[in-house]
């Protein structure tokens, strides 16, 4: 939802978060949950969620790479540079 509200004669647009509400799109439209209901015309982003069976794929990678010591922030840096030292994409930024 975007609001204007305006001081002197200074205005400024004013982004207000609302609940999260939940759908399904049907024909390319989505239909709100039964009793959840937005004015006409109100700006919306929508965003796929996953399904179970993704989110437990993702996390199954995860365990499975574990990594079982400390990594610094340091050593995240100098693996970074070099991963982008190899890669010749880079080289032209």
């Amino acid at each position: 939802m975007v609001n204007w509200y305006c001081v002197a004669t200074t205005c400024v647009k004013r982004r207000i978060a609302l609940k999260t509400l939940k759908g399904i799109v049907k024909g390319n439209t989505v239909v709100l949950e039964q009793g959840a209901a937005l004015p006409d015309g109100t700006e919306v982003e929508v965003r796929p969620l996953r399904s179970a069976e993704e989110l437990e794929k993702a996390f199954a990678g995860v365990r499975a790479n574990r990594i079982d010591r400390y990594v610094g922030i340091e050593e995240i840096i100098e693996d970074d540079k070099r991963e982008r030292e190899e890669r010749i994409d880079s080289w032209f930024q």
